[in-house]
């Protein structure tokens, strides 16, 4: 069926916006985690 087909790529991409999220989530709980890492080494420093 061309609708069964045309649902699949809609899945499919979903998935793949979906996956995109999370690395960009990813990411930034990376990024979250060396600022928090940056500011413990300054306050230690004071």
């Amino acid at each position: 069926m061309v609708l069964d087909s045309r649902q699949q790529t809609a899945d499919s991409r979903q998935q793949t916006a979906d996956s995109r999220q999370q690395t960009a989530d990813s990411r930034q709980q990376t990024a979250d985690s060396r600022q928090q890492t940056a500011d413990s080494r300054q306050q230690t420093a004071c």
